[in-house]
């Protein structure tokens, strides 16, 4: 979205929230060498966040940080990736989370499911920003015979399934031993069944794992996450546990649902080793993502300078949207 803006010829600035007292030239390295392309200033969020047009929290973290240090004198948005109390049980981290949302500040929503749960649990409005595929990086590549299971593992985070996925893999791997299983993202430890850990990979290289795996397991309870749509992207037919919120954000025909069950998920992954695609089939269902995030980057853009056009001719925040209005 960064991005997006600087191409509109805006000047951008990250201001990173170092709560654990990490090196800025650590941080800011990380951001340069996955987007290379951007311009913007990195630097810790200062104690009083002046002298911008605008500013937008990213996640309900950064939202305190922009209510308690920023000024009136620009307008606030809030970029919502996902219903972030649902991250935590009913509690302190919950009711923290779910706080931000009446802060007042323009709700940039990713996702249908996103601007559906505001309006449910807390009564507030969202302008719906589409999801988008990177299609310069996942893509059809290989059109050839393919085998075995990728699973994108987050065992420190509950809503991405793991404990689901591995169970539904060992009953997988039962009925299924010859077929390879790859695990990338974080490593899970003490597991007897055997595969392959492939360790964080880059675009590029997730981008080759997913054309010759046969299928892969993408798991979400909350908002749908990007991977599944990036397997469809070069010719695969992914397992997502079925989740109304999911579905949301995920229409996609080509997605196998499954039960949110050991046994559930490892039918569909069976079924999906037992039926392979042919050529013609992969690149149907490659060619059927949302191609780019173009459309995101462009209403994202459109919205914050509508609003901040609006607050140089009233002279002040007043013209900025309250997310609590519904406006």
């Amino acid at each position: 979205m960064i991005e997006g803006l600087e191409k509109r010829g805006h000047r951008c600035t990250i201001l990173l929230y170092n709560r654990h007292g990490s090196e800025l030239q650590f941080d800011s390295g990380v951001i340069r060498s996955h987007w290379p392309e951007l311009a913007a200033e990195i630097c810790y969020a200062p104690s009083r966040i002046t002298g911008f047009d605008a500013c937008v929290a990213s996640s309900w973290e950064t939202a305190h940080v922009l209510a308690a240090r920023g000024d009136s004198e620009y307008p606030k948005f809030y970029f919502i990736q996902d219903y972030e109390p649902f991250f935590y049980p009913h509690g302190s981290l919950y009711a923290l989370a779910e706080d931000t949302y009446r802060f007042g500040f323009r709700h940039l929503a990713v996702g249908q499911m996103v601007q559906e749960i505001l309006g449910r649990e807390t009564g507030t409005s969202a302008t719906v920003v589409p999801f988008g595929c990177d299609t310069d990086v996942y893509k059809l590549e290989n059109r050839g015979p393919r085998s075995g299971v990728a699973f994108f593992a987050r065992p420190g985070v509950d809503r991405r399934g793991s404990i689901l996925g591995k169970l539904a893999l060992a009953e997988f791997h039962r009925r299924h031993p010859e077929q390879p299983i790859t695990v990338y993202g974080d490593q899970i430890l003490n597991w007897d069944v055997p595969h392959r850990y492939a360790g964080r990979l880059s675009p590029a290289q997730l981008n080759h794992l997913y054309n010759h795996s046969a299928t892969g397991l993408a798991m979400s309870f909350t908002n749908v996450s990007l991977v599944p749509e990036e397997m469809l992207a070069a010719g695969m037919r992914p397992v997502v546990n079925e989740s109304p919120l999911a579905r949301m954000g995920l229409s996609n025909e080509h997605i196998i649902w499954a039960p949110a069950t050991p046994g559930g998920l490892a039918d569909a992954l069976s079924r999906a080793i037992e039926s392979p695609l042919e050529a013609n089939e992969m690149a149907r269902i490659a060619t059927s993502v949302r191609a780019g995030w173009e459309p995101a980057q462009r209403l994202v853009a459109k919205e914050i300078e509508e609003i901040c056009s609006r607050a140089i001719s009233t002279g002040g925040q007043n013209a900025e949207m309250d997310g609590r209005n519904g406006q």
